[in-house]
């Protein structure tokens, strides 16, 4: 699990936060704390991946990424 950051909705340039690797096959509840910087329009980006390079946009059969967008 990798996790980005933009500080634009309406234009996101995605900021490398930090990435999770699983330890262990199963159910798991990865996690990674980052504080947020003030601001009226911002954008969080997970992204899954099985294999692969490290990318805020990447494809695959075993990849996946939501974007969760907050404004004020």
């Amino acid at each position: 699990m990798t996790v980005y950051f933009a500080s634009d909705t309406d234009n996101p340039s995605w900021q490398y936060i930090g990435t999770v690797q699983p330890s262990q096959g199963g159910v798991q509840v990865p996690k990674i704390e980052y504080t947020v910087p003030g601001g009226a329009s911002q954008a969080v980006r997970i992204n899954f991946q099985h294999f692969g390079s490290v990318g805020n946009c990447t494809n695959g059969a075993f990849s996946d990424r939501d974007d969760l967008f907050s404004q004020s």
